[in-house]
């Protein structure tokens, strides 16, 4: 069963987002997150080939396209994660979620279907699909993701080495 604390002790932490490069770059509130409260730990991102390349410019991440992952890739990187934090709700996170039973943000249930592991994390699910709703919202989005994983207290702001833009 997770909680907050499992991320400071783990050596190894997959993170799984892989929706737009927006939803990562928020996401990387967490990454930020975890090296404040574990700069020893490993981070290993799965994403998608787009994402791969954003990724490279968050520091200590180490980023995986899970479209192109290798057999080798699964076998010598799951079974050493010491938890999961997954933002994905698709059938391609199955595999990683239930590598470790320590996972954060959205697990799977009894019939295979993807659950909130807190209350944060189902309201962070219905932000993303309730526009009334998102508008009775008072939080920014970093800080609803760093809440559904339990980090509430922990100050938000991307996490980035370089500009991601650049003005011509």
């Amino acid at each position: 069963m997770y909680t907050p604390e499992a991320l400071r002790s783990a050596n190894h932490i997959g993170i799984i987002e892989m929706d737009g490069l927006g939803s990562i770059l928020r996401t990387t509130a967490v990454s930020k997150a975890i090296r404040a409260l574990n700069p020893e730990a490993k981070l290993i991102w799965f994403t998608s080939s787009r994402g791969s390349e954003l990724l490279q410019y968050a520091p200590g991440v180490i980023p995986i396209d899970i479209d192109s992952m290798s057999t080798y890739e699964y076998e010598e990187v799951l079974p050493h994660l010491d938890v999961v934090v997954n933002f994905a709700l698709r059938e391609k996170a199955k595999s990683i979620v239930v590598s470790t039973e320590n996972v954060a943000g959205f697990t799977l249930n009894a019939q295979d279907k993807f659950h909130g592991v807190s209350p944060y994390a189902d309201t962070f699910q219905r932000l993303q699909i309730d526009d009334e709703f998102r508008k009775q919202n008072r939080l920014t989005m970093q800080e609803i993701i760093l809440q559904s994983i339990g980090l509430e207290n922990v100050e938000c702001g991307y996490d980035r080495r370089h500009k991601l833009c650049h003005s011509r």
